[in-house]
Order: structure tokens, then sequence, then C-alpha cells
């Protein structure tokens, strides 16, 4: 599978991100952590080289954040909706940014659902200029790598 990884000063403001969300939600009891590595799935034919499929690639937009209401622990929680434009079609993905620690009731989603429409998420939408297209490998049952990658800048 294909992962787009963005270049490091596009990942700082996703993580800033990631900060605001868990610093206003775990107010009362930590329930959230911050998802890593944070790499957005592209869904790109596996038969394709890198190079050509990073040529395909027009615009990356990354939307703001949005709270889903998947109560059950280690589920997504808190992700940004992300838009990848190659030159004759568009792909819909998802950047994973925060998952639960403890499942929670509805009860509490309300009230997280108040706090999160509170953050500010003024960096968003972001379009992502910078960034690489890699090969996603699994290693092991809970590891995972990049085995090959290429550099891509949108103008």
């Amino acid at each position: 599978m294909k992962v787009i990884i963005p270049h490091q000063t596009e990942e700082l403001k996703i993580i800033h991100a990631q900060k605001l969300i868990i610093q206003n939600l775990n107010v009362s009891s930590p329930f959230l952590y911050a998802r890593s590595p944070l790499w957005i799935d592209s869904f790109f034919d596996d038969e394709l080289p890198l190079k050509s499929q990073i040529k395909l690639i027009t615009k990356i937009t990354i939307n703001p954040p949005k709270i889903t209401q998947n109560l059950k622990k280690n589920e997504n929680l808190i992700y940004c909706d992300v838009q990848i434009q190659l030159k004759d079609s568009v792909i819909n993905s998802k950047l994973e940014l925060c998952n639960l620690l403890q499942n929670i009731t509805n009860d509490d989603f309300s009230s997280i659902n108040k706090q999160f429409l509170q953050v500010d998420f003024s960096d968003f939408p972001s379009h992502l200029k910078i960034f690489r297209l890699g090969e996603l490998q699994h290693l092991q049952k809970n590891s995972i790598a990049i085995s090959d990658f290429c550099w891509c800048k949108l103008r």
C-alpha cells in the first residue's frame, strides 16, 4: 500500500492540532492519545512505480479535524478528511489524529463534542506542498515501515 508522508513543517502543523485537541478534551481525565505516524493512505494502484504515481498528484488538501462517534477503545475518534486530486480524478482519504484509550459513554461524547467544537483550527484547510509518497511494508504484527519513497513538491 502507498502512503503520503507530510514534510516535517506540515507535520508540525498537524501535531499542533493534535496537541490542541488533547489539551482541550483531556481535561477531566485522559482518554485520548495522539495517533502516530501521521501518514495518509493514498489508495494508489500498487502496480505503478512510485515516480509514475507522484506525477499524477496535482493537489492535496487536509480539511479541518472532525470527531466521529466511534466510542470503543482503540478506535479512530478524531481525523481529518483528505482530498488527493489527481490529473483525472479525486481520491478521498483520512488522516487519523487521535484514538481512544478507553470506552466512553454517549453522555461523555456529548460533552466532548461541545469542547471539540470550541477548539481553534485556523490552520485548516491545509494544502500539502511537500511530501513523500512511500511504499508501506508490514514487518511484524504491530510493526510497519516505509520500504521505498520519493519526494514531491507541488506548485
